[in-house]
């Protein structure tokens, strides 16, 4: 086990699932651990079904890590376009976790990727009602006027999670989103 976080560490990341492999192989323990290492391993190379496997063995025997869900279902939902699974965790995760924002925050997005908007929003909503500077809640509740073809309203939200989430993987998504969103507002020549 030890030998495969070094090779993580040393950003070999086939060497490390080699180890990390072969300590599961031979019993290592807490499985947890190892099975979420090697998610996150899987995830950097892109093996996202891989990835996710190990994140659902994890959320089987231990739900009390937030990140992980909200890993499995960015995975659920960005790469593997499954939003029923996505969304049967993100309802574990608001069992799990019933007064944290980020877990209506996950529920929300995985209604949003369902299509079904009104729960998306009330949930979303609660996350809000949790947590009034979570820069996630604000991309997600974005992404939903946007698929509502609301995209001045989607601007708003995209630019408060971007001044929320500055520098994060969310203001980055963010930025984007406007970005992308300016060039649809460009008249095409």
């Amino acid at each position: 086990f030890f030998l495969g976080i070094s090779y993580f560490a040393n950003n070999n990341l086939e060497r490390a699932v080699y180890y990390l492999e072969e300590a599961d192989k031979k019993g290592y323990k807490p499985k947890d651990i190892l099975n979420m290492k090697l998610g996150d391993i899987y995830m950097q190379q892109g093996q996202y079904e891989d990835s996710v496997n190990k994140y659902d063995e994890v959320l089987s025997v231990n739900n009390s890590n937030l990140d992980i869900f909200n890993r499995a279902i960015w995975i659920y939902i960005e790469k593997l376009n499954n939003p029923t699974k996505a969304l049967e965790l993100a309802q574990k995760a608001v069992k799990a976790f019933p007064d944290n924002a980020m877990s209506y925050n996950l529920l929300g997005w995985a209604y949003t990727a369902s299509n079904d908007l009104v729960k998306a929003k009330e949930n979303l909503q609660k996350a809000l009602e949790l947590d009034e500077n979570l820069d996630a809640v604000f991309l997600n509740i974005g992404i939903l006027y946007e698929k509502q073809g609301i995209d001045d309203k989607a601007k708003e939200f995209y630019e408060k999670a971007l001044l929320l989430g500055q520098g994060s993987a969310v203001g980055n998504l963010a930025k984007i989103k406007i970005e992308n969103l300016d060039d649809k507002d460009q008249p095409k020549s």
